[in-house]
């Protein structure tokens, strides 16, 4: 647990000096979702989301952390999924 929480630290310090790069975001989101922290899992893919909508995994991480959160209403697994590039 300790090598997750200095992992943490290093990236929150990254993500707070180029808050616009998005890998900070992807690497705590996976960092989170290692230590079932999924509320914080699931904030910081959904900005990595938005700075990179083009990557096809966060969808499928994002699908994972809410469905683990129990909140991932079918519509939005559809929506997921065709994000994700599962199906078209």
């Amino acid at each position: 647990m300790e090598e997750y929480l200095k992992a943490i630290d290093e990236w929150e310090t990254k993500k707070k000096e180029c808050p616009n790069n998005a890998t900070p975001y992807f690497m705590l989101g996976t960092i989170y979702q290692d230590i079932e922290e999924y509320e914080k899992a699931l904030e910081n893919y959904e900005i990595f989301s938005k700075l990179k909508p083009d990557n096809k995994e966060v969808y499928s991480l994002i699908m994972q952390v809410k469905q683990s959160m129990g909140i991932l209403s079918p519509q939005e697994l559809l929506d997921l999924v065709k994000k994700s590039g599962s199906i078209n």
